[in-house]
């Protein structure tokens, strides 16, 4: 903050992780000292429809400059007047939200007309974004938001649930047993927290946690798949799905090698995955991912095989069962029913084959 070059910080994470809530902190906390300021919020919004920009540029411009009827005629009269108000003022502008679409049309276009002193912040799902700005400015940082703690859990979820900070001594387990199932990600302790707000019955907490175990909360399912949405092609999609059914926990060589004997280029789309936080890789060179960002894998799994007319993962015997006997061999030889196990069938024009067996 003591520097007077022209900064940008790209905070990111896995949708939920508190990248927005980061960022307004900080601007709530910092904006008072620069000349202009603006936190732009869902900037996705404005990668929609055939010209993005120039409503985007409009809002930016309306906020910088204080004025509710300010308008603009075109993007290039657009620039102009964002250049003559960012060349001579120190400014603070957050863009929340960012991905691939709204950033050819965004930060290369402005970024240069910032002035000394002036500071950028960008929220991403996308690791590479902040790597993409380094190469129109020289001062790029990235912060990795990081999950919760037990301790800050317990005390998010708390608030939320009993608007305290710790909760009463006969729901602690409980509560325990719930940040445990949302693996530090604020967002869901809030979701999870919210729900059980004013419900007193244990029975009905019990019963709430075997629930959202098997049938993961809408709320946090629908943000955490934006970042599957997003992803380039369906190669990409295609090694998240499996990794998600058969490599969790496997090494990354296994998977690759795999990937490849199906034309999926992992090279190329496992870095991606990362980079979306979606996956990460561990000191043992295994993947790994977050139990919610599992559960979404596995949602998006059941969602789509029910349209898919080649390659089909069945999760539970009762979806299986219909195609196992077109092979003319009893279910149970397969041993993949349940949680624990899973087969895999390619059904190819409706006739099934299997494939393979692992352990989920």
């Amino acid at each position: 903050m003591e520097s007077n070059d022209v900064r940008a910080l790209g905070i990111c994470g896995m949708g939920g992780v508190g990248k927005t809530t980061t960022a307004k902190a900080f601007y709530n906390k910092y904006s008072h000292i620069f000349d202009v300021s603006c936190f732009m919020e869902n900037v996705k919004q404005y990668s929609q429809g055939d010209s993005p920009l120039l409503p985007l540029l409009q809002h930016l411009l309306t906020e910088l400059l204080r004025a509710k009827d300010f308008e603009v005629r075109d993007v290039e009269s657009a620039l102009r007047k964002l250049g003559e108000i960012l060349s001579y003022k120190k400014a603070l502008v957050v863009f929340e939200d960012l991905d691939h679409s709204s950033y050819s049309d965004l930060l290369v276009r402005i970024c240069k007309l910032f002035s000394d002193g002036s500071r950028i912040i960008i929220t991403a799902r996308d690791l590479n974004l902040p790597n993409q700005l380094k190469v129109e400015m020289s001062k790029v940082d990235t912060y990795m938001v990081k999950h919760l703690n037990e301790i800050n859990s317990l005390e998010l979820f708390s608030y939320h649930a009993f608007k305290k900070s710790k909760p009463p001594g006969n729901y602690i387990a409980l509560s325990k047993s719930f940040i445990t199932y949302a693996g530090g990600l604020p967002l869901a302790l809030k979701v999870l927290g919210s729900s059980l707000c004013g419900r007193t019955d244990l029975s009905i907490w019990k019963a709430k946690l075997e629930k959202v175990k098997k049938i993961p909360l809408k709320d946090i399912q629908k943000i955490l798949e934006l970042s599957y949405d997003e992803l380039e092609d369906d190669t990409e999609k295609a090694i998240f799905r499996y990794i998600v059914f058969f490599f969790v926990g496997k090494n990354i060589t296994e998977a690759v090698d795999v990937f490849k004997s199906c034309d999926l280029f992992p090279e190329a789309g496992i870095p991606i995955l990362v980079e979306r936080c979606l996956l990460t890789i561990d000191l043992a060179n295994r993947l790994q991912m977050h139990n919610l960002i599992q559960d979404m894998g596995r949602n998006v799994i059941h969602e789509e095989s029910k349209h898919a007319r080649f390659r089909r993962l069945y999760l539970d015997q009762e979806e299986a069962s219909p195609a196992l006997p077109n092979l003319g061999t009893p279910y149970d030889e397969y041993n993949c029913c349940g949680r624990d196990r899973a087969a895999v069938v390619a059904e190819e024009d409706g006739v099934a084959v299997p494939v393979s067996e692992w352990d989920l």
